[in-house]
């Protein structure tokens, strides 16, 4: 599927837009627009795999406009993770208090906890220090 056919701009367009994410997007200079799963590294991999996923279609249903954005502009994904649900709550919190769109994921099948968070790329600075998830030690 040829996404460029879909998202045009034309050439005598202003250079700063407001995107469907937080903050104003240089169209000239942008190249890398991440998108971020977090997941509890307190889980099994195979249910932390699912719970970011989860966390994910979570977002795009919640915020189909930053998500084709970001799908057409950049595709990049950075899946993160913190130790234990608290920590994912708190992170979700941060991301509220500073207008960044997000979305927790609940899993039902573990007693509703919360289980994954993803962020529009606006919100980099708040996981900047966390750990990518699911690395396998050397």
């Amino acid at each position: 599927m040829n996404h460029s056919s879909r998202v045009r701009f034309p050439s005598d367009a202003p250079t700063q837009r407001r995107t469907p994410c937080s903050r104003p997007i240089d169209l000239q200079t942008e190249t890398d627009l991440k998108f971020y799963v977090i997941i509890r590294s307190d889980l099994p991999p195979g249910a932390q795999a699912a719970q970011a996923v989860h966390g994910a279609i979570a977002f795009v249903m919640a915020h189909p406009t930053i998500a084709r954005y970001w799908h057409l502009k950049s595709n990049n994904l950075v899946l993160l993770q913190v130790p234990n649900e608290a920590c994912l709550l708190h992170l979700a919190q941060r991301a509220q208090d500073a207008g960044i769109e997000h979305e927790v994921f609940r899993e039902p099948d573990f007693d509703d906890t919360a289980t994954a968070v993803a962020l529009e790329p606006a919100g980099a600075r708040l996981v900047s220090s966390l750990p990518l998830a699911l690395r396998v030690a050397a």
